[in-house]
């Protein structure tokens, strides 16, 4: 896996147009990782353009170390099925030890919470949380300054599609809910994730800390995103709720891969792992950064209309 070292900021592109992997997007970033097939957290930092000009390799400590001896922060957004390739990364900055900040491939849900608290299904256990937290306890034990972002849900990933599995565009006849539908889900557009992510990495107040997007607007259950989007279409949506047994027995019964995507919307949809109380480690960026202007649901599916005519 080759590893991307920047050291210029460019500016955002408006919409996720590029499939790489992780992106420097100040002075003196690097930004690692290579995407190996579609990943929820490609969109966030593909938002962010910057020009590449040294390379390195996370199979190979000593280029990783001479990339990352050229710069002063490190993000990651390696895709799901190589998580644990980051521990490389982990070893090569605490060699380094100039590293003023390193934010790990998190991108979604507070994983230490959502383990503390819900019994998340076995293959988003194993393919994803258990990783990620494998990663933030090396993180820490090496002393490494970090900062993780809780981005939640990805509106290309989930909004996008009223979250339907399987779907590129919302329904316009039948939407299929998991469980009740009343789970809080908090949306969150990729490029108010790029913002809140530039603000973060040079924050002295995020080191160490769990930055949570969760702009207060778009908590929102499915049933309160599927009325908006009746109300813009102007027609009511037949709808087919799954209860919870029903969904796990599918999950079972499916192929790992499948079964990891279906076992996310399963901790997403009926779970409502995202909507968690924020405490000592946290922060939120909306107080943070209160200049952020969030893109809503409604605006979000105001876009999806006009692309859809």
């Amino acid at each position: 896996m080759q590893v991307a070292i920047t050291r210029e900021r460019e500016r955002e592109s408006e919409r996720a147009s590029e499939r790489a992997g992780v992106y420097g997007v100040t002075e003196a970033i690097s930004v690692a990782g290579r995407w190996n097939g579609k990943n929820g957290c490609e969109y966030c930092l593909c938002q962010l353009r910057a020009r590449i000009t040294t390379q390195g390799s996370l199979e190979d400590h000593e280029s990783l170390v001479t990339a990352l001896r050229k710069v002063d922060i490190v993000i990651s957004t390696i895709a799901e099925e190589n998580l644990l390739e980051q521990l490389n990364l982990v070893r090569a900055i605490k060699e380094v030890g100039t590293i003023r900040r390193f934010l790990p491939s998190e991108f979604g849900s507070e994983i230490d919470k959502v383990h503390k608290v819900h019994n998340v299904l076995e293959p988003v256990e194993a393919a994803v949380l258990a990783p990620k937290r494998e990663i933030r306890r090396a993180v820490e034990a090496a002393g490494i300054p970090y900062t993780c972002i809780i981005s939640n849900a990805m509106a290309s990933v989930f909004l996008s599609c009223l979250g339907q599995y399987g779907r590129t565009a919302p329904p316009t006849d039948n939407v299929v809910i998991l469980g009740d539908g009343n789970a809080k889900v908090i949306w969150v557009d990729e490029a108010d994730i790029a913002k809140c992510t530039l603000k973060a990495m040079t924050d002295p107040r995020a080191v160490n800390m769990n930055v949570h997007i969760r702009p207060a607007a778009n908590i929102l259950s499915m049933n309160e995103v599927v009325q908006i989007w009746e109300k813009k279409i102007g027609k009511t949506l037949e709808k087919t709720f799954i209860p919870e047994e029903d969904f796990v027995k599918r999950i079972r019964e499916e192929k790992h891969l499948t079964s990891k995507k279906l076992a996310i919307c399963h901790m997403v949809f009926i779970k409502g792992v995202l909507d968690v109380e924020l405490d000592h480690g946290d922060l939120d960026a909306s107080k943070l950064y209160p200049d952020v202007k969030y893109t809503s649901v409604e605006s979000y599916l105001d876009h999806i209309m006009v692309d859809m005519v």
